[in-house]
């Protein structure tokens, strides 16, 4: 038997739907984060266990910013309130202004399919080890709807 969280995460991480967190905190605080001067020529991209991936809007930037990699991990660190980020690498690319409205995507609405006869047993497993009738059923019906939604 297995943990509720431990189910809960593998099942949203092989269904895509695995949470962004610190990225998209970073994403949205980035200013807040490493300053207007910094965020105006570079943004984050994302987090590869405690790595941070960065574009930077030119070479010359990429190498100004590079120099200063510690003290950016110190900032971004001090704004998430705890130690996310060990190191950063910097790739040259397109930086949207800070500040600039992103364009509005489409929701994102999953296919539906109906759970597996094998994929009921194993939810069903799951849940078994929880003692609160309540909470046991509401679980069930999270693990259903993510196995129903189409990859």
């Amino acid at each position: 038997m297995s943990p509720l969280a431990e189910v809960l995460a593998k099942v949203l991480g092989e269904r895509g739907m695995a949470g962004t967190g610190a990225v998209g905190k970073l994403q949205t605080g980035w200013v807040d984060a490493v300053g207007k001067g910094l965020a105006s020529h570079c943004s984050p991209d994302s987090l590869k266990g405690k790595l941070l991936y960065v574009t930077v809007d030119s070479s010359a930037w990429m190498n100004q910013i590079s120099m200063l990699r510690l003290t950016l991990v110190g900032s971004i660190n001090a704004y998430l309130g705890a130690d996310t980020v060990e190191d950063v690498r910097f790739r040259v690319g397109k930086v949207a202004a800070p500040g600039a409205a992103k364009k509005a995507r489409a929701p994102f609405v999953p296919r539906r399919r109906k759970v597996t006869a094998s994929e009921a047993d194993a939810i069903d497993s799951a849940v078994s080890g929880i003692k609160d009738e309540g909470v046991r059923e509401r679980a069930r019906k999270l693990l259903v709807t993510a196995c129903s939604r189409e990859p």
